[in-house]
C-alpha cells in the first residue's frame, strides 16, 4: 500500500514536471523577437519560466525535508534544474544555433549576452546532475559538500557582470509623431550611442536592480546549502533555509519585468 502511494506521488510529481515544461515547449513553436516589444516579452518569459522551475525546486525540497515519507522527491526536484538548463541551452538566444545561424563557438567569442546565457544553462545542468547523483548516493563527500555552494556562488557572481541589454521601446505617441529626416538621424544616433542601440535608462537600471537581488538571494542559497551539506550548523531548521530562499528567488524571477 505504501509502495503504491509512493508510485502515485511520483507520478503526480512527473505530471507537475510536464506541466511546468509545457510553456517552454509551446515557446519552441515560435520565438518572435523581431521588434523591441517582442524581445522584451521573450526576455521576461525566459526569466519567469526559470522562476517557475526554481520555485518548484524550493517547494519539493521543503516537502522532502518536512515529511520523511516524501524523501523520494529528492530524486525529482533535480530535474527542475535540468529542464530549464536544456531550454536555455537551446532557446535563450534566437540568433544562436539551433534557433539561429550563429554557432556556439562564435557566440562564446563575440556575443557576451549569449555566452552568459549558455553558461547559466550549463550551470543549471551541472547542478541538476550533481543533486541527482547526491539523491542516488553516488556523490563523493567533497562534491557533496562543495558542488552546490560553489556553483551557486559562481552563478551569483556572474549576475553582477550580466550584460542584460534592453532595447528602446518607443511610446505610441512617439511612433505616431512624424519627424524630419535630420531629427530621425539624431534620434537614431542618440539611441545607439556607445551601446549599439541600447541605452542606460530607467528600464536598464530596473533590470540591473532586479539582477542584483537575484544575486544576493543566490549568495544566501549558497551559504545555507553549504551549512546543510557540510553539517556545519546542525539545527532542525537549517535544512529548510536554502529551499526557502530558492522559493524567494523563484518568486523574484516570476515577477521579473523590464
Amino acid at each position: 500500500m505504501i509502495r503504491n502511494k509512493k508510485k502515485l506521488l511520483l507520478l503526480a510529481a512527473l505530471v507537475v514536471l510536464v506541466l511546468a515544461a509545457l510553456p517552454a515547449g509551446l515557446q519552441l513553436i515560435h520565438v518572435p523577437t523581431e521588434s523591441p516589444e517582442q524581445g522584451k516579452a521573450f526576455s521576461e518569459f525566459n526569466h519567469r519560466m526559470a522562476g517557475v522551475f526554481l520555485l518548484g525546486v524550493g517547494i519539493l525540497a521543503l516537502a522532502a525535508f518536512a515529511r520523511p515519507n516524501l524523501a523520494f522527491l529528492n530524486k525529482v526536484w533535480p530535474f527542475l534544474f535540468i529542464l530549464p538548463g536544456l531550454y536555455l541551452a537551446a532557446m535563450s538566444d534566437p540568433e544562436v544555433w539551433p534557433m539561429g545561424t550563429q554557432s556556439w563557438i562564435e557566440a562564446f567569442q563575440r556575443n557576451t549576452e549569449a555566452r552568459q546565457h549558455k553558461t547559466f544553462a550549463i550551470l543549471l545542468l551541472t547542478l541538476g546532475a550533481f543533486e541527482l547523483a547526491r539523491a542516488r548516493g553516488k556523490l563523493g563527500r567533497l562534491l557533496a559538500t562543495w558542488s552546490f555552494p560553489a556553483l551557486a556562488v559562481f552563478g551569483a557572481v556572474l549576475l553582477f557582470f550580466h550584460p542584460h541589454q534592453v532595447d528602446i521601446v518607443p511610446s505610441a505617441a512617439a511612433q505616431e509623431m512624424p519627424a524630419a529626416p535630420h531629427d530621425m538621424a539624431a534620434m537614431s544616433h542618440g539611441a545607439a550611442g556607445e551601446h549599439g542601440g541600447h541605452v542606460m535608462d530607467e528600464t536598464m537600471m530596473k533590470v540591473m536592480n532586479q539582477h542584483f537581488w537575484f544575486s544576493m538571494v543566490g549568495f544566501g542559497i549558497a551559504l545555507f546549502k553549504f551549512l546543510h551539506d557540510g553539517r556545519s550548523w546542525q539545527k532542525p531548521f537549517v535544512p529548510f533555509l536554502w529551499p526557502a530562499l530558492m522559493c524567494v528567488l523563484g518568486v523574484l524571477l516570476i515577477f521579473y519585468a523590464e
